[in-house]
């Protein structure tokens, strides 16, 4: 049902359409220690706050904007915790931004990173990748014993074309 709901959700409310939830955006002061870089300053601002969940953010996910700010995110299946380090201020931007429960199931399910250092985010993921190999065996073994018991059967060729015609018929709607 998860994978069901979550494609739906990404079909008809991802893309431009979107929406999040952002819980309002607060202000923290924070001085890092002389010298830190900015992987440095993304691990200070992870220890500091410990969002649930979360992990320290990348190198590759931590930039600077044009005012020399400091912008990283920290992504949970929950949402994402928009931080902006502003030194000329001394003092952390951060907004809390909420998925709905169409969107919580929609990166729920595609969790398979079984590194993350959260238990239970982890056991999903193990849990996910378990589903996906189910997936792919169901698929392909219901294929063969079609094909491999009942080839010319009326009610599992109708299944297979009225399947294929509503996938076709999905995909060209979302386009």
């Amino acid at each position: 049902m998860v994978f069901g709901i979550a494609g739906l959700a990404a079909t008809f409310l991802g893309g431009p359409n979107r929406k999040f939830v952002s819980e309002g955006v607060r202000y923290e002061s924070f001085t890092p220690p002389p010298g830190s870089s900015d992987k440095q300053i993304g691990d200070a601002v992870y220890e500091r706050f410990r969002f649930p969940l979360t992990e320290p953010p990348p190198s590759w996910a931590i930039r600077r904007d044009a005012a020399g700010n400091l912008l990283f995110d920290f992504y949970t299946i929950n949402g994402v915790h928009k931080l902006a380090y502003l030194p000329r201020e001394g003092r952390l931007r951060i907004e809390n931004i909420r998925n709905n429960v169409w969107f919580f199931l929609d990166d729920a399910h595609t969790m398979t990173d079984i590194k993350q250092a959260d238990w239970r985010v982890r056991l999903w993921a193990w849990y996910n990748r378990f589903a996906i190999w189910s997936l792919i065996a169901m698929a392909i073994t219901g294929t063969y014993l079609w094909l491999a018991s009942r080839p010319r059967y009326r009610v599992a060729q109708y299944s297979f074309a009225g399947g294929a015609g509503a996938f076709i018929l999905l995909y060209a709607l979302t386009r």
